[in-house]
């Protein structure tokens, strides 16, 4: 099913297609999304010299596959053009 060529929403659809996916919402955890040194990045190494690190600040990404899976009242989606 799976190889390094296969793709988040190609494994979404096809648990979709057999009923083995009955949510509304996925998040998703944003590795390498953005840039280490950015404004946005608060990172922490284990050990000084080495490459592993603790992300405090990571990335993350909901979607919604419905509009009514979100109660939206007194809010406004904001998309810049």
């Amino acid at each position: 099913l799976a190889d390094k060529d296969t793709k988040v929403k190609r494994l979404i659809q096809y648990l979709k297609d057999i009923n083995k996916f009955n949510f509304e919402a996925v998040r998703a955890y944003g590795i390498k999304s953005k840039n280490f040194h950015s404004n946005f990045s608060f990172n922490i190494s284990f050990e000084e010299g080495r490459p592993a690190y603790m992300d405090l600040k990571p990335a993350i990404q909901i979607c919604f596959y419905s509009i009514d899976s979100l109660s939206l009242k007194n809010y406004k989606i904001v998309y810049p053009n």
